[in-house]
């Protein structure tokens, strides 16, 4: 077949993905539903809007301030098939890489305790690691995606992955791509692999990251939240629906959005970015709908839940790291976060194709005044961030993923939540 013929036939695809379900399954529109305090209104009010006009079709929004929940909303369908199932409070979503987010927050846990060093080596606490020029790989190196080891050269299949010591095993083993330290490029998949090993080298316990995120943040903080959906909560899933690489690269240039545009040809046509985004088998856009895989507690991207509680976690981060009766980390270690990223010689992401700056494990973002968030993006437009500054903690899950890299629905929410924090402040002065 032409490449002519390939290139038409993914055109179509991506029109009929993108369009006809639209023109097809026109359900009524739920406007939205929630909670949110005084003074902080307008959040729903630009979600509603959101709802109306088609841009939203399903999720939520949540947002902590000073440690108390001031926004809790959602709204449209968790599954539009049919005559569509209404989103409810409880409806869990997958958040994408933001999940990479909250085990970068298990690793800071674990530095603050004193079991893991981010100056130390990855081979202090796994001495297999020590393999093909990873000898001096630090822990910080790992998680900041400076180890060139942003894929893997065998297949990651669900059995090898739910073998944790013969997968332990390949992963040290593997060859970086490029020469730690001197590069970074992101460990899309691999990123949630590596930590989970590096964790049950380095906790006393020797948890990976499901059960020590089930046992030291789930619990005390009472997060609707898993790494690896429980089979009894799948009737509560959101159906996911994404547009693969393909069909986003079409759904880009149709809608004049340049800049995704090329994002999604370098995954697409660099060798290296296309086995970094191909490194679990197991995933694919059919597959994220089903149990056997939402199952999988792969710390890159497999963690499921809702808004409140992503919002909720990070809002503990930024009110200080601790509650009433628990700590979830040090101001020394929050301080640290807030740090500028170590850079690496060459600038631009070996994955991404772009500039990115990622900081112990956290996507380097600011707040409109140039202050540090803590936290992360994921695939579709999921967010996650803590604002030290503002005493912010918030997030955004969607079940209809976007292409844009910062999606415009949490660009506005942001906006609205930045507004009303601003006129809280100025009020108790």
């Amino acid at each position: 077949m032409s490449a002519w013929k390939v290139a038409g036939i993914v055109l179509l695809t991506a029109i009929a993905v993108t369009y006809i379900p639209n023109y097809l399954n026109r359900l009524p529109v739920r406007d939205v539903q929630g909670w949110t305090a005084p003074g902080w209104k307008k959040v729903a009010k630009v979600y509603s809007d959101m709802l109306k006009s088609g841009q939203e079709k399903g999720g939520g929004f949540a947002v902590y301030h000073k440690g108390e929940l001031v926004v809790d909303i959602w709204g449209g369908y968790r599954d539009t098939q049919g005559e569509g199932v209404p989103w409810k409070e409880d409806t869990l979503g997958l958040f994408f890489s933001t999940t990479k987010g909250v085990a970068a927050l298990m690793v800071a846990m674990l530095v603050d305790r004193g079991h893991l060093d981010y100056d130390k080596t990855v081979a202090t606490y796994w001495p297999e690691f020590a393999q093909n020029g990873k000898e001096k790989v630090t822990v910080a190196q790992l998680l900041s995606h400076q180890a060139g080891l942003s894929a893997v050269d065998f297949e990651v299949t669900e059995k090898l992955h739910n073998n944790t010591e013969e997968f332990g095993k390949l992963l040290a083993g593997q060859k970086p791509f490029w020469k730690p330290g001197t590069a970074h490029g992101y460990h899309a998949l691999t990123f949630g692999m590596y930590v989970d090993q590096l964790m049950r080298r380095a906790d006393p316990k020797k948890r990976g990251v499901q059960q020590f995120f089930k046992e030291e943040l789930a619990k005390p903080l009472g997060l609707d939240f898993f790494i690896g959906l429980p089979p009894e909560e799948m009737y509560r899933m959101s159906r996911l629906y994404m547009m693969g690489l393909a069909e986003g690269f079409v759904h880009n240039i149709l809608t004049a959005n340049f800049e995704s545009f090329n994002l999604y040809k370098h995954m697409l046509f660099d060798p290296l970015a296309q086995k970094a985004m191909s490194s679990a088998a197991f995933l694919n856009k059919q597959s994220l709908n089903q149990i056997e895989i939402l199952r999988i507690p792969l710390a890159s991207m497999m963690g499921i839940g809702t808004p409140k509680s992503i919002a909720k976690l990070y809002g503990v981060l930024a009110n200080g790291g601790a509650t009433k009766d628990f700590r979830m980390l040090s101001k020394g270690m929050i301080k640290k976060l807030q740090e500028p990223a170590q850079q690496t010689e060459d600038p631009k992401d070996r994955t991404l194709g772009f500039e990115s700056e990622i900081k112990l494990g956290f996507f380097v973002a600011n707040n409109p005044k140039g202050q540090p968030l803590i936290g992360h993006p994921g695939a579709g437009g999921q967010m996650g961030y803590a604002d030290v500054n503002y005493n912010l903690g918030f997030a955004y899950l969607t079940n209809h993923g976007g292409t844009r890299l910062v999606d415009p629905r949490y660009i506005a929410l942001a906006e609205a939540t930045y507004e009303c924090a601003d006129a809280a402040i100025k009020t108790k002065k």
